[in-house]
């Protein structure tokens, strides 16, 4: 569920219908700043917590409890 990885109203939005999707566009095309603001605060928490990097390390983290 992407509402347990980014703050919704904050990072991201959502929606449930086609209707709703509709409405949040033009909330968003005639709000840059607000838009803007939320992709710079999804990207800045997607980046270090979820990047490749922190993949890895940790797959590591498992493989080394697992394999001992």
């Amino acid at each position: 569920e992407i509402r347990a990885l980014y703050d919704v109203g904050q990072e991201i939005d959502v929606f449930s219908t086609p209707a709703e999707l509709i409405e949040r566009i033009g909330h968003y095309l005639d709000r840059p700043d607000e838009r803007r603001a939320m992709a710079e605060a999804a990207y800045a928490r997607a980046v270090p917590a979820y990047s490749l990097d922190s993949r890895a390390v940790e797959l590591m983290a498992a493989m080394e409890a697992r394999l001992g």
